[in-house]
């Protein structure tokens, strides 16, 4: 990925950020590719979406947003969940898929400029 490619990345993630009502942050760690197309089809029912992305572009995304804090639990493997219209709905569909599916771990979010704990 050359620099461009990284500027419209960042660019874009960054309208994500700026148009969500909630980010959260999940560990999909063994995750086969039918199971996270499965997560997906499950976010985009509630106007969600599950995009994977790499830290230091994340973070670079997530600043002066309501969703910095966020930048602080990137570490590891991590996948960005954005809810658009209803955060209860998409956070429903993360934890029940988390119960569901051991691999996945919800490691925190944002909600309104507040960090939420991942329980």
């Amino acid at each position: 990925m050359d620099r461009a490619e990284k500027t419209a990345l960042v660019a874009t993630l960054h309208e994500k950020f700026r148009g969500a009502q909630v980010a959260l942050l999940a560990s999909p760690s063994g995750l086969t590719v039918a199971e996270v197309t499965a997560l997906r089809r499950q976010l985009r029912a509630v106007n969600g979406e599950f995009k994977v992305a790499k830290n230091t572009l994340a973070r670079l995304a997530v600043a002066e947003t309501p969703y910095a804090p966020l930048g602080d639990m990137l570490e590891g493997a991590n996948a960005l969940v954005f809810g658009y219209s209803d955060p209860v709905a998409v956070a429903k569909v993360l934890v029940k898929y988390a119960e569901e599916n051991k691999k996945l771990s919800i490691r925190g979010g944002v909600l309104g400029g507040k960090a939420l704990a991942p329980e």
